[in-house]
């Protein structure tokens, strides 16, 4: 039946509309004829060919009609002209066919049917939107057909009035989406979807699943409006409730993800997810952990919730098998991690899919499925990398639950912990290192690895850490300030045990003093700068192991104005305040306020376990 649909569905491409070209690749997609079929494939090629010349059309003409128009000055900066668009997408597609025997080549029926006339069919934002999402889950990134339909699609949805306003939340999402997915960035396109998700967030509530996913595209892309996130967290923490625990513990991830610190969302979320664990994926309970411990927000209730919840997923190992199933059945494809058990869980691969793009107005089908939602739809049980994730957080956080340590025991007990990746593994000795750290001398605290995959963790945390080592031009700048103050700093030492890095070490006052040069990535980008969990841990592991860690933020430090006097002078009354401090360090105890700091810095986006998270980060800086 699908060979005779294509083969009907190829010569009809010159008279079919927008809503027409979408349907047919939605329905090639869903169901995986791309994967199987080269005619189907060859038939996506071609609709994507003939929607860039009916969308750069359309947005030719909208030029023309609204060239005399002054537009405002927020309007989003303008994108490829639609005609040079078209252009190079006719010479890039003639290149393509032409060495297709069936096609005809460079003089056959194909190429005339790409470069004859055609009448200039007006844009539907919903059937684009559609049609480039179903197109981005089959093309490869930066893929040059669909990363020139996604640039003619943002010419004229920003050429044509009102714009973005003509598309719904879901239309946005799958937009975004699509770019995302490729990973084409359109500053035009951000810029857009942010004025749009302001504006109606001020009238009305947004979809909530839309809205989870534009922030999670938007954060994974490294992009930060702090305006944008702090009404999207204030308007989330209003109405968790129309968001459900899947959707409201990645939207709470997205933020943490971009470093938004919102205590209202936090609480919020805290008060509305506990009593819900149970209904909670694996992903969303990682989700869940590691977005409070980005932020060092202690909510002791949740976490001896997620305890409670933790320790009764971990009865039997069936989660990697049952994650197998639901990546296969997927019809959006299969997951993308490296491992079937680090698919289940792994939110740095898993979300980037994870977007649900179901919903439907005016009558008109929707992508309903995500990997994400097979992998909720599988086992609940809590695979290895998960529960490490969990504990992993917990012990940024000073919770301490043994029955759950024992349970990771249990189920990493025989296993090469190598097959976890790279990430994983420094996670393992980090944790362990934080417990040892908690438990002190006094107690001998619980085992999380065997002594040979301690071994291993360990030897792999030095490696990996020796390697990233590097001086920053900031941190040459305060070394130069103490060396003028008469000290002898020494750059990048090791601690005695070999698992950290001491940016700058030194003597004063008879006291070794650990200062620590920390720039934007060790901070949220919301104001007032606060220090993340993972920089926090670093402090205290520092200071267990006999350092008065003085930290310099790159911010506080570049308000200095780099003249000599003003930096000794400051340097001077610091490491005066570290020596004489008689309170223990922040992050030292569990308290909710204990995250708070008085040491701003700038921001900027960085990568690493969501935290980087769920299964993608080594955690604490080193």
């Amino acid at each position: 039946m699908y060979d005779m649909l294509i083969r009907l569905a190829t010569p009809l491409l010159d008279v079919m509309t927008m809503q027409h070209l979408s349907n047919v690749a939605w329905g090639l997609v869903t169901a995986r004829l791309h994967v199987r079929q080269p005619a189907a494939r060859r038939l996506l090629t071609a609709v994507c060919v003939r929607a860039t010349e009916l969308t750069s059309a359309a947005a030719a003409s909208a030029a023309v009609a609204t060239a005399a128009v002054a537009l405002p000055d927020d309007w989003p900066a303008a994108v490829p002209p639609p005609t040079v668009v078209l252009s190079n997408l006719r010479g890039l597609m003639i290149a393509d066919v032409e060495e297709e025997e069936e096609l005809g080549g460079r003089d056959g029926p194909f190429v005339r049917h790409l470069t004859h006339g055609a009448d200039v069919q007006w844009y539907e934002p919903q059937s684009m939107t559609v049609l480039a999402w179903s197109l981005a889950q089959v093309a490869p990134p930066g893929h040059r057909l669909i990363v020139s339909y996604l640039e003619a699609v943002v010419s004229v949805a920003l050429s044509v009035r009102p714009g973005l306003v003509a598309f719904g939340d879901q239309d946005l999402a799958m937009l975004l989406m699509a770019h995302f997915r490729v990973r084409h960035y359109s500053a035009a396109l951000v810029n857009g979807v942010r004025q749009e998700v302001l504006h109606r967030l001020q009238q009305r509530e947004m979809d909530p699943q839309a809205l989870t996913n534009i922030c999670y595209c938007l954060a994974t892309s490294n992009y930060y409006n702090e305006e944008l996130y702090e009404t999207v967290a204030t308007a989330a923490a209003r109405s968790l409730e129309r968001y459900g625990p899947a959707l409201a513990s990645r939207l709470v991830w997205s933020t943490s993800r971009a470093r938004h610190y919102s205590p209202q969302l936090l609480t919020a979320f805290s008060n509305y997810i506990r009593p819900r664990l149970a209904e909670c994926s694996p992903l969303d309970l990682v989700a869940a952990a590691t977005a409070m411990a980005q932020f060092h927000h202690y909510e002791p209730d949740l976490f001896r919730a997620l305890a409670g919840e933790a320790l009764s997923r971990t009865a039997t190992p069936s989660a990697v098998a049952a994650t197998a199933v639901a990546a296969s059945t997927s019809n959006v494809g299969p997951l993308t991690a490296a491992t079937a058990e680090g698919a289940a869980v792994a939110v740095a691969a898993v979300a980037s899919q994870s977007a649900e793009l179901a919903g439907a107005d005016g009558g008109r089908r929707r992508p309903s499925t995500s990997v994400a939602a097979a992998v909720t739809s599988g086992s609940r049980q809590l695979p290895p990398r998960a529960l490490l994730n969990l504990l992993w957080s917990f012990a940024v956080l000073s919770h301490v639950d043994e029955a759950l340590l024992a349970a990771l025991l249990e189920r990493l007990r025989g296993l090469d912990v190598r097959v976890l990746g790279v990430p994983a593994v420094m996670q393992l000795c980090q944790t362990q290192v934080m417990l040892q750290d908690l438990y002190g001398d006094v107690i001998k605290p619980p085992e999380v690895l065997t002594q040979a995959q301690m071994e291993l963790a360990r030897a792999t945390w030095q490696r990996v850490s020796s390697a990233a080592t590097t001086v920053s031009r900031l941190q040459r700048d305060v070394v130069a300030c103490l060396q003028r103050l008469g000290t002898n700093p020494r750059c990048e030492r090791v601690t005695l045990d070999g698992l950290f890095s001491i940016d700058t070490s030194l003597e004063w006052g008879g006291r070794r003093v650990a200062v620590e040069v920390d720039g934007p990535s060790h901070f949220t980008c919301s104001r007032p700068f606060r220090p993340l969990g993972r920089t926090l841990a670093k402090r205290r592991c520092l200071e267990m192991r006999g350092w008065r860690v003085l930290s310099v933020p790159g911010h506080e430090w570049r308000a200095l104005g780099g003249h000599p006097e003003t930096e000794e002078r400051y340097m001077r009354a610091a490491l005066d305040g570290v020596l004489w401090r008689t309170h223990v360090l922040e992050g030292l105890s569990p308290s909710p306020s204990s995250s708070s700091s008085s040491s701003p810095s700038s921001s900027s986006p960085s990568s690493s376990l969501p935290l980087q998270l769920p299964s993608s980060s080594s955690g604490v800086s080193s």
